[in-house]
């Protein structure tokens, strides 16, 4: 099993805990101003793609297939990896992405003028526990296919 197969494996695992934890997160009322999937409607400007969409095909495909790309240059156990990585994709959807979904960078435009740290504090946490489960299930591929 190759690098990006084992990567896309543990990102599904890795996707199914955050959104286990969304999910927590929504009926707890934890930040209820920020519902992350429809960040994602709101950054396509409509609902033909549900955002749930787009984070599993996010968390599926596209950022286990980047961190098999970059692992090399990180250094450490896999689950340490994964939350360095884990940190840098959440560092480019502050700076990034949440502009382009009406949040303002750092999330400094919400409904709630409170609300931003508190959603920063909630998305930061949901990408080091995504980072950790990613190198976790990626160190887990590695034990049971060694090639």
């Amino acid at each position: 099993m190759n690098k990006y197969i084992k990567s896309i494996c543990a990102g599904v695992v890795a996707s199914a805990i955050v959104a286990g934890l969304v999910f927590l997160k929504q009926h707890f009322g934890v930040v209820p101003e920020f519902a992350m999937p429809h960040a994602a409607d709101a950054l396509m400007g409509n609902k033909d793609i549900p955002g749930w969409l787009v984070h599993l095909i996010l968390g599926v495909v596209v950022w286990p297939i980047i961190f098999a790309l970059v692992l090399s240059f990180f250094n450490g156990p896999y689950w340490l990896r994964g939350i360095v990585y884990s940190i840098l994709v959440w560092v480019f959807m502050i700076v990034v992405v949440m502009p382009f979904a009406g949040h303002g960078m750092f999330m400094d435009k919400t409904i709630n003028a409170g609300a931003g740290a508190h959603m920063m504090q909630v998305t930061l946490l949901m990408h080091v526990v995504y980072g950790f489960f990613l190198g976790l299930m990626f160190t887990i591929c590695n034990k049971c296919c060694h090639k």
